[in-house]
C-alpha cells in the first residue's frame, strides 16, 4: 500500500472553489516557472487557510512521491493547542502511512530520528517552539558528558526546577542511535565558540553539589549557558530535517524572524534556506494579519509603523538575495502610486500602470482572499448580512461629552473609539486618554472637572447595574448587534446546535451560525462581552431570582458536586450537554 502512487484528488475535492484556486496558485509559485522559496497566504479570518495548507501539502506529496528521498513536511506552530487542532486537518495520508509526530522542540529531533520513532518513516512532522523541557536538558547533559565535561556538576546545573524525576530522565537518556552528524555538529559548534566553552567551565564550577536553592547570580549564568547550548543544538539539528515544505502558521507571532537578527532568526533562516543536491525547501506562511495594519499618530513608537512593517514582510518573503532590492523598489513605486492617486483624474493612466506594477511585485510572494462581497463569484465561506446601524441622540451626547474630556487632558480626538464601543471611560484600559486622565486627575482643572461630571452622568453606574436596570447601548453598531441577537430570541435557547451538524439530520430552516466581530481596539471585546452578557441575564429575568447583580455573580446555579461520594444536584446536567443517551 505504501508504494502505491499518492493521488491528491481526494484532499483537493474537499476544498471550496476559491480555496482550490489559491492552492493551485501557491503551488505554481513554489514549483512552477521562476519559483519563489517563500509564499504568504493572507486570507481573511474564517476563509480556511488551514485547508489551503492541506491542499498544498497534498500536491507537494503527489509531486515528490516517486523520488527515492523521503518527504519531510514541517508544520511550525507557536503553541500546542493550535497544532493539536490542525493535526487531523493537515493529514492527507490517512491511515496509509504514519504521518504525524507529536508537537515537539526542534532540539528533540535527534530523539525522533532513532528507534521506533524514525523520522524517515513519516511524511509529515510537526515542530513548534516552546520553553525548555526536561528531556532536552537531559540530552544536552549527555552530549556535554561525551565531550569530557564532568557528570555530577552538569547534572546539578541542568536540573533547573525539575524535581525527583530528573534523575530518571538522565538515567534513561543515552546517545545510542542518535545521528552521528548531529552529535558531531553540536560538538564542533561548542568547541569553535571559546566564550561558550569558558561559560560551561564557569557553570560547572558553580554547581559542584546539589542545593535546595541557588543564588540568583548562579541561576542567571546557568540559564544563559543553557540558552546558548539549546541554540547550538538547534542548528545542529537542521541538517537532520531536510525539509521539502515548511508551513509556518500564524506568521505574525514570529515577528523576530523579519528583523533577521538573533538566534531565532538565524535558525529560521537555516531552515528556510535549506537545500541539497535534489531539492530546496519551500516555505508556506499563513496569517490573516502578517503585518501591523494601521498606526496612528498617538501610538507608542515601540509598536512599530505599519508601512515599514509591510515592507519588512515583503523583504523577508523575497529572501536575503533579492529582498533588500525589492523592498527599495517597492517603496519607491508605492510612493509614486500615492502621488499619482492624489493627481487624479488627470493621472489615471499612469496610476493604473503603477498599481499593476505594485500588484505584480506583491503577487509573486503573497495572495489574499477577501470575504464574500469582494470575490467575483461570491463563493467564500462568510456572508456579511445587511444590518441597519441606527444612530440615537444618546450616542451623540456621549461623543460630545467624551470629546470634552479628551480635549481637557490634551488627548487626541476620540471619534474612532466612539464609533467602535460605548462608555469609553468605563472600558478603556491601556489607552493614552486613560493614562493622561489619571495623571491629571489630581489637578484642579475646572474644564476637566466639568467634562468628567457630564461624562459620568452618561456612564454606567453601580446602582444601575446592581438593580439590573436597562443600559442604553449608546452605540449604533452595538445597538444593531443586540437587535440581531435578542430580537430573534437567541438568548432564550438553552443550547444552540452547530450550523453544520456532527450527526443526525440537518435542522429545518435557517440554523443559527457564528458571527465574527472585527475591531482594532482592545476595549471592544470588553465592552461587547460585558454589555451583551448583562443584557442577556437581565432579559432572562435574573433580577427576579436574585436581589442584586453582585449576588448573581456569587451564586453558581450549575454547580455539580459529590455528597458522601455520590453525585448531587445533577438535575441541570442535561442543560450542559443534551445527549439522548444521557437523558435516558
Amino acid at each position: 500500500m505504501e508504494n502505491e502512487p499518492f493521488d491528491a484528488g481526494a484532499a483537493l475535492a474537499q476544498l471550496k472553489r476559491f480555496q482550490r484556486r489559491t492552492v493551485d496558485y501557491v503551488f505554481d509559485r513554489l514549483h512552477g516557472a521562476d519559483p519563489v522559496r517563500q509564499f504568504l497566504v493572507a486570507d481573511e479570518v474564517g476563509l480556511g487557510k488551514t485547508m489551503v495548507a492541506r491542499g498544498v501539502i497534498a500536491k507537494t506529496i503527489e509531486a515528490l512521491w516517486n523520488r527515492p528521498k523521503r518527504i519531510d513536511i514541517l508544520y511550525i506552530c507557536s503553541n500546542q493547542a493550535i497544532a493539536a487542532q490542525n493535526l487531523k486537518r493537515l493529514n492527507v495520508l490517512g491511515d496509509r502511512v504514519a504521518t504525524a509526530e507529536s508537537s515537539t522542540r526542534i532540539t528533540l529531533i535527534p530523539l525522533q530520528l532513532r528507534g521506533e520513532r524514525d523520522l524517515s518513516a513519516n511524511k509529515v512532522n510537526f515542530i513548534r517552539s516552546t520553553t525548555g523541557v526536561v528531556e532536552e536538558r537531559a540530552l544536552l547533559l549527555r552530549l556535554l558528558e561525551a565531550m569530557g565535561y564532568p557528570f555530577t556538576p552538569l547534572r546539578n546545573a541542568l536540573q533547573v526546577d525539575a524535581k525527583g524525576s530528573w534523575d530518571d530522565w538522565v538515567k534513561g537518556m543515552t546517545l545510542q542511535g542518535i545521528d552521528p552528524t548531529i552529535v558531531s555538529n553540536f560538538h564542533d559548534a561548542v568547541r569553535r565558540d571559546p566564550s561558550l566553552s569558558s561559560a560551561i567551565d564557569e557553570m560547572i564550577s558553580l554547581f559542584p553539589r546539589r542545593q535546595p536553592t541557588y543564588p540568583d547570580e548562579k541561576r542567571w549564568k546557568r540559564n544563559e549557558v543553557i540558552g546558548a547550548l539549546r541554540s547550538k543544538l538547534s542548528h545542529a539539528c537542521v541538517s537532520a530535517l531536510k525539509p521539502d515544505l515548511i508551513i509556518l502558521d500564524e506568521f505574525q507571532r514570529f515577528r523576530e524572524l523579519l528583523r533577521g537578527k538573533g538566534e531565532p532568526a538565524e535558525l529560521a533562516r537555516a531552515l528556510f534556506d535549506y537545500s541539497d543536491d535534489t531539492a530546496s525547501a519551500r516555505t508556506l506562511l499563513l496569517s490573516a494579519t502578517p503585518y501591523k495594519m494601521l498606526t496612528l499618530s498617538g501610538d507608542e513608537p515601540d509598536d512599530g509603523d505599519h508601512y515599514e512593517d509591510f515592507l519588512e514582510t515583503i523583504e523577508f518573503l523575497y529572501g536575503r538575495d533579492k529582498g533588500t532590492t525589492i523592498k527599495v523598489e517597492l517603496d519607491r513605486e508605492m510612493r509614486r502610486f500615492r502621488k499619482l492617486l492624489q493627481q487624479l483624474p488627470t493621472s489615471a493612466t499612469d496610476a493604473k500602470r503603477a498599481r499593476n506594477k505594485v500588484q505584480r511585485t506583491l503577487k509573486r510572494v503573497m495572495a489574499r482572499t477577501e470575504r464574500v462581497c469582494s470575490t467575483a463569484e461570491r463563493d467564500s465561506m462568510l456572508a456579511e448580512p445587511s444590518i441597519n446601524v441606527p444612530l440615537a441622540p444618546s450616542d451623540l451626547l456621549q461623543a460630545e461629552a467624551f470629546s470634552r474630556v479628551a480635549r481637557a487632558v490634551d488627548a487626541r480626538e476620540i471619534i474612532e473609539y466612539w464609533k467602535s464601543a460605548p462608555y469609553l471611560l468605563n472600558f478603556m484600559r491601556d489607552y493614552t486618554l486613560k493614562h493622561r486622565l489619571k495623571d491629571k486627575a489630581a489637578n484642579s482643572n475646572p474644564a476637566l472637572i466639568s467634562a468628567l461630571s457630564d461624562a459620568q452622568a452618561l456612564g454606567i453606574s453601580r446602582e444601575q447595574v446592581e438593580a439590573y436596570q436597562p443600559i442604553d447601548p449608546a452605540n449604533g453598531r452595538l445597538r444593531a448587534l443586540m437587535a440581531d441577537l435578542f430580537d430573534s430570541g437567541l438568548h432564550q435557547h438553552l443550547w444552540l446546535p452547530p450550523a453544520v451538524t456532527y450527526y443526525g439530520p440537518a435542522s429545518e430552516g435557517t440554523p443559527a451560525t457564528k458571527a465574527l466581530v472585527f475591531s482594532a481596539w482592545q476595549m471592544v471585546p470588553d465592552a461587547l462581552a460585558a454589555l451583551l452578557s448583562y443584557e442577556a441575564e437581565r432579559r432572562m429575568g435574573a433580577a427576579s431570582v436574585v436581589r442584586s447583580y453582585s449576588e448573581a455573580t456569587r451564586r453558581r446555579p450549575l454547580q455539580f458536586k459529590l455528597v458522601d461520594g455520590r453525585p448531587a444536584a445533577m438535575r441541570a446536567l442535561h442543560l450542559i450537554y443534551p445527549s439522548p443517551t444521557l437523558a435516558r
